[in-house]
């Protein structure tokens, strides 16, 4: 047994020694924006908590819940009082998006001493076992496809509008099983307001920007206050703090910019905030608010010129003329006094934006909150071609079908063939492709199989298969079929892999090396890798 313990001991600083040039290998490639994961800075909540007294002890439990929900833990050791517990829970549920299966449910365990103070918590999760895997690797995938259309040049605002884009023009707004989270969003392309929010989150979160989601109630009738339970995201650009609502800028035809990076008064209007640690409609102590955002650099309109607050018939046609005679402003001001001002003041406006004063027809479309398009239209559309609608799939996007003007100064895009609605936002009818969806396994088919398990360590190792185009993955595995110990002197010990004293093959390690002295020169300690080989070699020799 000493024997065979110094054996492995000794291959196992052999095998530590070569670590070193793993790293180097690894680094080389091509550069992308994707940070593969979210630095700890990154998650506000966990930050936050570490300032309120007793952090040291509330990051600890936070970190617990989070790596326990990572591998599916049926119990977490919690060992605070529920009101800590409760804020504490409320931090990791904002922080961690790509949580996806972790149910909104749970089970706690008080103590027996006191009811308040809670020992153990019980997760609910909405999917486990080969579910979850298979779940898991197409969730990468969606995250993969989304952030590769993102390139290194690209400031953080740019990469943060892009993502909006891409998640409004690919996201439908309808209720699923996993309407409630990012997998929904980004996998499934079904979704409700926290669904937008959290998918928007983590990839913003992948490209090392940090956004928190928010929980609040959302007004949609200012008159009366109604509204519902609603949730968006606070992102921060350049170091300032921004409040973002993709689900109500997602207008199907059109993508709005009502609600993207906007200050806190703007959302005060409409919104309600949650503090962290607020659950059916009760605060307790310990809560913390989130970010007030009071920056207005980063904001869609003033960062473009499109905010007007105050007009003039030079003004205006200038905008026009800058926008190819279609803009879309937004009015800090009043809409209704502007439209009314707009219609008395529009063959002065189209005189000072075309220099001609007829053969033009104006129109306007207003959208919530101050949101208008001004339209001057200088060709008839008598005459469209349609672009008929193409299906994406796993490597090339789609469209849904829309129709062109054929006016070589105009090539408005329409979505009918008369030319009476405009396509404002040409991202709405891109259908981008769907990526691979390595989700089938496939064993009975010998081309799948990546490497048979040849001792009872080992796995079968088998390829996903795509369940949309079936192509076989060339970077997906899977393993089955675990092998069966051997046993065959009965002495409890299994003859190939001796269980019980050496959790590897010693021996065949060793043959290894001594058979490839090249590699033993690998990362440094040359010559300590020599001793330790020789070592072994006279204890292989008894």
């Amino acid at each position: 047994m000493k024997k065979r313990f110094m054996i492995a001991f000794c291959c196992l600083v052999l095998l530590l020694q070569l670590l070193p040039i793993l790293p180097m290998a690894e680094a080389a490639g091509a550069e992308s924006v994707d940070k593969g994961t979210v630095a700890q800075d990154l998650y506000y909540c966990r930050t936050e908590l570490s300032k309120l007294p007793n952090g040291q002890k509330l990051v600890a439990v936070y970190d617990r819940i989070v790596a326990g929900v990572r591998e599916s833990a049926a119990e977490i050791e919690i060992g605070l009082s529920q009101e800590e517990f409760k804020l504490v829970l409320d931090s990791t549920r904002r922080d961690h998006t790509e949580l996806f299966w972790m149910g909104s449910t749970y089970s706690m365990m008080p103590s027996a001493y006191d009811e308040t103070f809670i020992e153990t918590m019980q997760p609910t999760y909405t999917m486990s076992g080969a579910q979850l895997a298979d779940a898991k690797v197409a969730f990468e995938q969606a995250v993969t496809r989304f952030l590769s259309r993102l390139t290194p040049g690209m400031s953080e605002y740019e990469m943060e509008k892009a993502l909006h884009d891409m998640l409004a023009a690919n996201v439908e707004y309808v209720s699923s099983t996993n309407a409630h989270n990012a997998y929904g969003a980004l996998v499934e392309g079904k979704s409700v307001c926290e669904g937008y929010a959290e998918s928007l989150q983590y990839l913003l979160q992948r490209v090392g920007i940090q956004a928190i989601e928010v929980f609040g109630y959302g007004i949609t009738d200012l008159e009366t206050g109604a509204g519902e339970n609603h949730a968006w995201n606070i992102v921060r650009i350049d170091g300032q703090y921004y409040l973002t609502d993709l689900t109500w800028d997602d207008q199907k035809t059109s993508i709005s910019y009502v609600y993207f990076n906007q200050t806190s008064a703007h959302f005060d209007q409409d919104h309600n905030e949650w503090i962290v640690g607020y659950e059916n409609g009760d605060y307790w102590n310990g809560g913390f608010d989130l970010p007030e955002c009071t920056a207005t650099a980063e904001n869609y309109y003033i960062k473009n010129g499109l905010l007007v607050t105050t007009y003039t018939v030079e003004s205006i046609a200038n905008l026009l003329k800058a926008n190819g005679l279609s803009v879309t402003l937004y009015l800090n001001t009043d809409v209704d006094a502007f439209l009314e001002w707009y219609g008395d003041n529009y063959q002065d406006i189209l005189f000072a934006a075309t220099g001609v004063y007829s053969g033009y027809k104006g129109y306007y479309t207003a959208f919530a909150r101050g949101e208008i398009n001004l339209n001057i239209e200088g060709c008839g559309h008598t005459q469209t071609t349609l672009v008929e609608a193409k299906a994406a799939t796993c490597d090339e996007d789609g469209n849904t079908a829309y129709y062109v003007c054929n006016n070589e100064s105009c090539k408005k895009w329409f979505s009918d063939a008369e030319a009476e609605y405009e396509i404002l936002s040409h991202e709405t009818v891109k259908l981008y492709s769907i990526g691979h969806d390595w989700s089938v396994r496939n064993t009975t088919d010998e081309s799948t199989l990546v490497s048979r398990a040849t001792n009872c360590q080992e796995y079968d190792t088998y390829w996903y298969v795509c369940a949309t185009c079936r192509e076989m993955s060339d970077t997906y595995t899977f393993t089955t079929n675990a092998g069966a110990h051997v046993d065959a002197d009965e002495d409890g010990v299994c003859d190939l892999c001796n269980d019980g004293e050496t959790p590897f093959d010693v021996e065949g390690i060793l043959d290894f090396l001594l058979a490839n002295p090249l590699i033993l020169g690998g990362g440094g300690g040359s010559i300590l890798l020599v001793i330790i080989v020789l070592v072994v070699k006279k204890i292989r020799e008894g």
